[in-house]
């Protein structure tokens, strides 16, 4: 499907609130009642809507209805990380490597630290950055306040409003 017919089909089928970040349904439409809020969220946090029997991202959906342009080339960033708050406000435009920089902490992360580990063979803590699919070192360091603050100040430096060292 077309992005302009995808677009004509939302509007009519939708209404998009960018104060709530909500889609709902403008009329009855099969199980649906008009005003029911549309889409479920995934197991990764975002929100989804079906369309013509097709799965898309609510924020990608929110960025097309309110600019007319679905994004192919770039990625909407969620400003405040969570997934499932597709506000106007919450959403811009990003690079990956830009949205990669915006990111949660890694789940496998044990030092607390983003962009820190605790090296047992050195016996000191390293930081890292990853940049475009590259990671980049960033030294070894004694306590894990020094470690951070080489990796925010890395982070601030590529990512600049981007930057999530939390």
């Amino acid at each position: 499907m077309l992005y302009k017919e995808l677009l004509e089909i939302l509007r009519d089928r939708l209404l998009y609130e960018p104060e709530t970040g909500l889609f709902k349904y403008r009329y009855n439409y099969n199980v649906m009642k008009k005003g029911d809020i549309a889409g479920r969220i995934n197991t990764n946090g975002h929100v989804q809507i079906s369309i013509n029997n097709k799965s898309y991202m609510a924020h990608n959906l929110a960025w097309l209805y309110m600019t007319g342009e679905y994004p192919i080339s770039y990625i909407i960033d969620h400003i405040d990380r969570s997934y499932s708050n597709n506000t106007w406000s919450n959403l811009r435009k990003a690079t990956n490597s830009l949205n990669q920089g915006n990111s949660k902490i890694r789940i496998d992360n044990k030092s607390g630290v983003k962009g820190v580990y605790y090296s047992k063979i050195k016996h000191c803590f390293i930081a890292q950055i990853t940049i475009n699919s590259k990671r980049t070192w960033l030294g070894y360091f004694n306590t894990i306040d020094e470690a951070k603050e080489a990796y925010e100040k890395a982070a601030n430096k590529h990512f600049k409003e981007f930057a999530n060292v939390n």
